[in-house]
């Protein structure tokens, strides 16, 4: 793998790492980091060609377009729907379902812990009387604690990296 295409994995890698951290402490994703995840894939027109170079670009704009109706009907936050919408053109056409699969998986379990995580602070609070996970713990509105997708989008890019350094692309 030439090194310009080692560096940019490297780079994808940071910056998804820093927009789960982001999204873990905040619930946000800055957008700037949406931003330069997307332009960071400008530099890999050399290494895929034109072809896959544009049809990357069709897939993160559907996954756009995806992710702005998932986030008019509240399912998930922008920053979510920005961040896959920059990790899809990497994924390209051979990995984009690898992507999506891996993405899901890790937000199922990511669901699972936090549920767990509040249905045992809210049982703490009944029996001791203190609140254990308050609205600066990530919690939403109502109480129920929020879902930092951003940490399964960047395990699912994260897993795309890996394989695109280790065997190049492919399927799953």
């Amino acid at each position: 793998m030439p090194f310009v295409e080692t560096l940019s994995w490297m780079i994808f890698s940071g910056l998804l790492v820093w927009a789960a951290l982001s999204d873990g402490r905040t619930l946000t994703i800055p957008n700037r980091l949406c931003l330069a995840v997307a332009l960071l894939y400008l530099a890999r027109l050399p290494v895929v060609g034109p072809t896959e170079w544009a049809l990357g670009i069709l897939i993160g704009l559907g996954g756009l377009a995806i992710g702005f109706v998932a986030f008019d009907r509240g399912l998930i936050g922008g920053g979510d729907a920005k961040l896959i919408a920059a990790v899809l053109p990497w994924a390209g056409s051979a990995d984009a379902g690898a992507f999506l699969i891996v993405t899901a998986l890790a937000g199922g379990t990511l669901a699972l812990f936090i549920l767990a995580r509040y249905r045992g602070a809210t049982l703490l609070r009944g029996l001791t009387g203190r609140a254990f996970l308050s609205e600066r713990n990530g919690s939403t509105d109502t109480g129920a604690p929020g879902l930092p997708y951003g940490i399964a989008i960047a395990t699912g890019g994260l897993w795309i990296a890996a394989r695109a350094m280790i065997d190049g692309p492919g399927e799953l």
